[in-house]
């Protein structure tokens, strides 16, 4: 027999992580995925501000509906060289919204 537990454990067990499709200015589109738990906590634990922000577009910037990353490690380099605007102001846009799904102001206070 099912307990309140063991619904509660599958419902939060079972969850799946949330994405976002980006269209770019030239029609691309990439999926920006939330982080595990894991993944979030070795990212925002990166004291180095600027490998931070590479990590957060490598362990979150997908090709739709695949498993390939657009950005792997060895582009961290060229990533710091992205104008801060752009496609890059699009890709971390959408990373906050993954990493804070509450909005400030939408929080209700008890």
């Amino acid at each position: 027999m099912s307990t309140v537990r063991d619904t509660v454990r599958a419902k939060i067990l079972g969850e799946k992580p949330g994405h976002l499709a980006v269209e770019l200015d030239d029609g691309l589109v990439i999926e920006v995925r939330q982080l595990t738990v894991g993944q979030m906590l070795d990212t925002v634990n990166e004291t180095d501000i600027k490998k931070r922000m590479a990590r957060y577009l490598i362990e979150c910037c997908f090709v739709p509906s695949t498993e390939d990353r657009v950005f792997e490690e060895a582009d961290y380099d060229v990533l710091m060289t992205l104008p801060s605007g752009g496609s890059y102001q699009k890709l971390m846009d959408a990373i906050n919204k993954m990493l804070l799904p509450v909005q400030v102001g939408e929080a209700k206070k008890d």
